[in-house]
């Protein structure tokens, strides 16, 4: 009995140290996280509002030639097997 005894207290005392640590650790690592994203979001919104307004720049892909499309083989018509 003094066997089970000691590890249910044990258990519990690292399961309460473990809640304690948890309730220092845990606000610290949070506040940095929303820190940095913070800033992130920040460092995102300066860029955005450092480009030059009324200038327009449209990347288009280049149009394929008539090879290439010559080139992709000819149409088969395939058939449902039942």
């Amino acid at each position: 009995m003094g066997v089970l005894l000691k590890f249910l207290l044990i258990g519990f005392a690292v399961l309460y140290v473990g809640k304690e640590v948890v309730k220092w650790v845990l606000p610290k690592i949070l506040n940095n996280f929303v820190k940095k994203m913070s800033e992130q979001q920040q460092d995102i919104q300066n860029q955005f509002e450092e480009g030059n307004d009324g200038e327009a720049v449209v990347k288009s892909k280049p149009k394929a030639s008539e090879d290439k499309l010559k080139d992709t083989g000819e149409y088969v018509d395939f058939e449902e097997i039942d």
